[in-house]
C-alpha cells in the first residue's frame, strides 16, 4: 500500500520513468526490511550468534539512526515546519512526498504551506540515505554474507543481500543527485 502511494504521488509532477523508478525503489526498500527481519529469524532458529548481531544492527540502524534521532532532530530544529517534517519522518515518508491540501486557489503542497525549506528537505533525504547505508544496510549485508559462507546457504538470505545492496546504492545515488540539483 505504501509503495502504491509513491506511484500515485508522482502522477502529476514527474515523468512516468520517475514514477516507476521511485515505485520500484520503495518496493525494494520494503523487501529489504522484510528480508532483514527474516534473516534475524533464520539465523536465530539456526542457533547462530549472527541472528542476535543482526537484531542489534537492525534495532540500532533502523530504529535509532533512521527513525528516532532524525525525527527528534528535525522536530526540534525547524519550528512548525520541523514538526511536520518530523511527523513525515516518523511515518517513514520523506518531506518531498507531503500530500496536497485543498486551498481556495487550488491545491498547495503541505511543504509549501508550512514553508519547509527545500534545502532542508534535500539534506534530510541525503542524511537518511547515508545513515541507512552505513548504519543498517552495510552491516546487515556483511552479517548475512558471513552467515551464508560460515553457517548455511539460504536463497532468501542471498536475495536479501541483493536487495540491500541495490536499494542502498539507489537511495544514496538518488539523494546525491537530488542534493546537487
Amino acid at each position: 500500500m505504501k509503495s502504491m502511494f509513491w506511484l500515485l504521488f508522482y502522477q502529476h509532477e514527474h515523468s512516468a520513468f520517475a514514477r516507476v523508478t521511485t515505485y520500484v525503489f520503495y518496493v525494494m526498500a520494503e523487501l529489504d526490511m522484510y528480508t532483514d527481519a527474516m534473516f534475524i529469524a533464520i539465523a536465530t532458529t539456526c542457533g547462530s550468534w549472527y541472528g542476535h548481531a543482526a537484531l542489534l544492527t537492525y534495532a540500532g540502524g533502523v530504529v535509532a539512526l533512521q527513525l528516532c534521532i532524525p525525527t527528534l532532530f528535525i522536530g526540534a530544529s525547524q519550528g512548525q515546519s520541523g514538526q511536520v517534517g518530523a511527523m513525515w519522518n516518523l511515518l517513514l515518508f520523506p518531506v518531498e512526498s507531503a500530500p496536497r491540501t485543498r486551498q481556495k486557489k487550488g491545491y498547495v503542497p503541505l511543504d509549501q504551506q508550512f514553508e519547509i525549506n527545500e534545502a532542508d528537505a534535500k539534506r534530510q533525504v541525503m542524511v537518511l540515505a547515508v545513515l541507512r547505508c552505513l548504519g543498517e544496510d552495510l552491516p546487515q549485508c556483511v552479517l548475512q554474507y558471513l552467515f551464508t559462507i560460515n553457517v548455511k546457504k539460504n536463497p532468501l538470505i542471498m536475495f536479501s543481500i541483493g536487495t540491500s545492496v541495490c536499494s542502498s546504492v539507489f537511495a544514496v545515488a538518488k539523494a546525491c543527485y537530488s542534493y546537487n540539483s
